[in-house]
């Protein structure tokens, strides 16, 4: 059976054309995902890092995201009050969730809420609370975003590997396998040596 030249994993930045802070943050996040330090998950460039925020031509939504371009792929959705009151964006988002969905384990999407609107979006369930650093200095709050990104997509990735290698287990027996990962993760937030890794 011929290798698979897919990615293992690729990430989606979106974000709303109006949103003024959309572009810094999405580099932010490009800059730190493309490092180096996750060469063993995508090679020496780090992970491919695609944005999606310009509409496509005679369109109000952005180009559609194909789950088939990579084994896996981490959907971030930069949802602010631009996204928040925009019909258009709203359904897209919905859609996008239905999708990931409906693809499995390969394909997560993860919300961040910029704005306390974003909530009465029905894409933010779990969100990461981005609205509720307003307090923090900016470098902390990018930090915080980041860690907690980092710790999502651990998550997906062992899900998605470990259901390629028991296919047939039974879903409780997954989640019991996921549970010791997350206090792993959990507990390797505390270790200075782990930490130093996500930073």
């Amino acid at each position: 059976m011929p290798l698979s030249t897919r990615p293992f994993l690729v990430m989606y930045v979106v974000w709303h054309p109006a949103f003024v802070g959309g572009q810094a943050l999405a580099k932010t996040l490009y800059d730190h995902y493309r490092r180096d330090l996750y060469e063993n998950v995508a090679g020496g460039a780090g992970l491919s890092v695609i944005y999606r925020s310009t509409p496509k031509p005679g369109s109000e939504i952005p180009i559609d995201i194909d789950f088939a371009e990579a084994e896996t792929s981490a959907i971030v959705l930069l949802i602010d009050e631009q996204w928040a009151t925009d019909t258009a964006w709203i359904s897209w988002g919905r859609e996008l969730m239905d999708r990931s969905d409906a693809a499995g384990l390969g394909v997560r999407v993860f919300p961040v809420t910029l704005d306390e609107r974003a909530l009465k979006v029905e894409i933010t369930e779990q969100a990461l609370r981005w609205d509720k650093w307003a307090d923090i200095e900016p470098e902390e709050r990018e930090r915080r975003l980041i860690s907690g990104l980092t710790y999502q997509f651990c998550r997906m990735l062992r899900s998605y590997l470990e259901r390629l290698k028991h296919p047939a287990e039974e879903e409780e027996a997954l989640e019991q396998f996921l549970r010791k990962v997350e206090i792993f993760l959990s507990h390797s937030k505390h270790d200075p040596m782990a930490s130093a890794s996500l930073n």
